[in-house]
């Protein structure tokens, strides 16, 4: 699945074919599948020569614009790297008879023949790719006559699973990045941006590659990690805990490469326990602190996919969140914003919930968007309707204080009096020791908006002492009294 679709499955396109595409040519070299932190296929496989690499991995770039823009661009490119590996055959057979052809297949040179046939394979692979996505409905219903394993294996965790185990990430992804109420065109952001491109080198990591790319320290995992599940014992509770304190405290005192180790062979060795999520999370947390966006982002899908019921995949959705706004740019925050809205949707239990509706409604108080509010029916800022949606999901929670204060302020200015003063003495009435003199300002609402004299003492009744308005308050309610 392409990084696009995880996040929000409607905005995919074609190219999201083009990645799958990618995982599927990446399989056909080298016989695995490119989960997490993978190898080049070159690298694993002496035969493929390194100038099959950036064809495949630009397929899987993260970015769909970073990728292949259509089938026959990656045709053209496919059959100039075929004609390069059979010029190369020409000059390795030139002058050798049909007699000893044979023998040369059994040669020291069988390398370069077998690269051709690679090369003619991979056309054909994407040849019968572009014909299949237009009968794709009909490929899927069809019943299977060949022994392959079906695409969804990608999605399946590195160790190495029984085909009859269900596939863990069925639907994990589904609805993660749905879009939010729709927002008005206006938006002053005027970055395009487009992100932190990680490290990749020798192992690079799915979504987040480049075609030239150079190695790096943190990019030389081994290629064993792959096959510690199968062969390591399982950790008790208590030593999985203890495990992960001490990468913690690796990462507070700045051992990045020990404790990104010490963490990639823990999931790798305990992918379904019930700590895992907690060292996805550090993981993350690391890729974060080595400034590689793109690797942090695609270990937290990976979390949100394997564990996306846990507390720790809603603080990665949070956390995915916060890099694309630190990447800037006008699509990255929107895409922040719709990821932060389906955060509360999907985990409204979560304390994330709440810190995402927060942080939603920063975000669109700081890019002024508005939206057609359904209840008011009119345009209203887009922060409106999430302080709303917070202070009516959670009104104990202590960020409903200041979306209380808020919403207050901006049905004032929307001339919405009634509601202004409502949200107002909810705000009293949650919070008693709230520092904002939401009591001054019901009584100010009713005193002078609504003429309700009688409530408008009340509310000022309510102004405590230790407010800078109470002799003002008590001055009105002598004058109201009369």
């Amino acid at each position: 699945m392409a990084p696009e679709q995880a996040r929000n499955m409607v905005s995919a396109d074609h190219r999201a074919d083009i990645y799958s595409l990618g995982v599927l040519l990446y399989e056909m070299l080298t016989g695995r599948v490119p989960v997490g932190r993978f190898n080049l296929p070159s690298q694993l496989n002496s035969e493929v020569p390194p100038e099959v690499d950036p064809i495949g991995l630009r397929c899987l770039e993260a970015d769909p614009q970073d990728r292949y823009p259509t089938v026959a661009r990656l045709l053209k490119e496919v059959r100039r790297l075929e004609d390069q590996l059979r010029l190369g055959l020409v000059h390795e057979v030139r002058g050798i008879g049909s007699q000893t052809s044979k023998i040369l297949l059994k040669s020291t040179s069988s390398r370069v023949i077998r690269t051709g046939l690679i090369a003619v394979g991979v056309i054909a692979l994407i040849g019968a790719t572009f014909l299949v996505g237009h009968s794709l409905k009909s490929e899927r219903e069809a019943p299977s006559t060949t022994a392959k394993r079906p695409v969804e294996v990608v999605q399946h965790e590195r160790p190495e699973v029984p085909e009859t185990e269900t596939d863990p990430f069925a639907g994990a992804l589904d609805g993660l990045n749905a879009p939010d109420t729709e927002a008005s065109d206006e938006d002053p952001t005027a970055s395009d941006d487009p992100g932190g491109a990680g490290s990749p080198g020798s192992a690079v990591t799915a979504g987040s590659t480049g075609s030239n790319r150079k190695p790096d320290a943190e990019a030389a995992a081994p290629a064993a990690t792959q096959s510690m599940a199968a062969s390591a014992p399982e950790r008790s509770p208590a030593g999985l805990a203890a495990d992960l304190e001490v990468a913690r405290n690796q990462l507070e005192a700045g051992l990045l490469d020990e404790a990104r180790q010490d963490l990639e062979n823990l999931i790798a060795q305990h992918p379904r326990a019930e700590l895992t999520p907690r060292a996805y999370l550090l993981l993350g947390r690391i890729h974060e602190k080595r400034a590689n966006r793109d690797r942090a982002r695609a270990t937290y899908v990976e979390l949100q996919s394997r564990f996306g019921e846990s507390d720790e995949a809603a603080e990665s959705v949070y956390r995915s969140a916060k890099l694309l706004q630190d990447q800037g740019g006008r699509d990255r925050l929107r895409e922040a914003r719709s990821l932060l809205g389906e955060l509360a949707k999907q985990h409204p239990d979560s304390p994330w919930g709440a810190k995402a509706l927060l942080e939603k409604a920063a975000l669109e108080t700081k890019a002024k968007w508005t939206l057609v509010d359904p209840i008011l029916q009119t345009r209203v800022p887009a922060a409106l309707a999430t302080y709303r949606t917070l202070v009516t999901r959670y009104p104990w929670h202590a960020g409903s204080e200041d979306a209380l204060w808020n919403l207050g302020e901006m049905y004032l200015e929307l001339k919405k009096f009634d509601l202004a003063v409502e949200a107002f003495e909810n705000l009293g009435d949650h919070f008693p020791s709230t520092r904002h003199d939401t009591w001054w300002r019901a009584g100010q609402t009713y005193d002078r908006r609504l003429d309700d004299k009688t409530k408008a003492v009340a509310a000022y009744r309510n102004v405590p002492s230790s407010s800078r308005r109470y002799g003002e308050a008590q001055r009105r309610i002598n004058k109201l009294s009369k």
